[in-house]
């Protein structure tokens, strides 16, 4: 996860995107650290509204480290996937076509709508 911080009162917050927020939508690109450098991962709903985080990517299409004080971007995953329980999946829902041939959009949650392609 990242955060933006404010080195003048020294306080930092994390790092929102998705419809309410101009950083990217919901499960795509957003910017992180740079331009586009992160994923938008939906949380939840606060207040009947997506409530999301950018995500900053990394190298990883396999195992991935979900601990937030990583330093290595090769235990991050890939733009547009999650790491859970050490596994980058790709991120999709059920609107978009996203999942590989062989696989399909296992649902989380349908508020915001959120899944992982799984085989």
């Amino acid at each position: 996860m990242s955060t933006i911080c404010n080195p003048v009162t020294l306080t930092c917050q994390t790092n929102g995107c998705g419809p309410n927020d101009q950083n990217g939508q919901l499960d795509e690109d957003c910017s992180a650290q740079g331009v586009n450098d992160g994923t938008c991962i939906p949380l939840g709903l606060e207040y009947r509204e997506p409530l999301a985080i950018c995500v900053q990517n990394g190298t990883s299409k396999g195992a991935c480290s979900s601990d937030p004080t990583r330093f290595d971007e090769s235990q991050a995953c890939v733009a547009g996937a999650a790491c859970d329980h050490g596994t980058c999946y790709t991120l999709c829902s059920p609107f978009d076509t996203r999942c590989p041939a062989n696989e399909t959009c296992h649902i989380l949650w349908d508020q915001p709508p959120i899944g992982y392609c799984i085989p």
